[in-house]
């Protein structure tokens, strides 16, 4: 999904560069609006900026959001950020990276008006609640918990859960995965750790 967020911001780039010594050359006003108005929507890609509190949360949202926007994704995040310090960096690219391009490989498969993910990030009392919910109009096979992938060749995928339950259990904490009335919530629980800050 990297090298695909690369790709699209290296297109957009190119384009940019014909957009704009095609407008050098335009005499006609209502043309050079519509330029115009196309060159805003492709620098618009640089606009997905986090501050969250936590530095490895933030590069995966943007990544995420870029990803989001080029599919016609409604994505929304409300997130403290800082209640995840406690985490290993690649911890946090590993479970959040996971979780939301499973996400996203579900959404863009419905139609464009549903194609929506929402990520909450928070503490309530002594605990942390990550939920990740999207869009999914498919019926979902569970097995031990956890959604079986739909993919034709089962042998080479589900490992994005795997590590998601085994990163939640590295910290104490508990995953849950469910679908209902045409969502799909990822759940994950982790108790306060010793070290947080107040």
């Amino acid at each position: 999904t990297s090298k695909e967020a690369i790709d699209i911001i290296n297109i957009k780039c190119h384009d940019l560069k014909h957009q704009l010594k095609a407008f050098t050359g335009m005499d006609d006003a209502a043309d050079r609006s519509r330029y115009v108005k196309e060159v805003q929507q492709a620098v618009s890609i640089y606009d997905a900026t986090y501050h969250t509190g936590c530095e490895a949360l933030d590069y995966v949202l943007r990544e995420k959001t870029l990803l989001s926007e080029e599919y016609r994704v409604s994505f929304s995040c409300m997130a403290d950020g800082a209640s995840l310090n406690f985490m290993n960096p690649t911890d946090i690219y590993a479970l959040f990276g996971n979780a939301l391009d499973n996400a996203l490989q579900s959404v863009v498969q419905e139609k464009e008006e549903e194609r929506i993910v929402r990520v909450h990030i928070r503490k309530k009392g002594e605990m942390l609640l990550i939920h990740v919910a999207n869009r999914c109009s498919r019926n979902i096979e569970f097995q031990e918990g956890m959604p079986v992938t739909d993919k034709p060749d089962k042998r080479y995928h589900g490992f994005g859960m795997k590590s998601m339950r085994y990163i939640a259990e590295k910290y104490q904490g508990e995953m849950y995965v469910k679908s209902d009335h045409g969502w799909v919530y990822l759940d994950i629980l982790f108790p306060e750790q010793k070290g947080d800050s107040e």
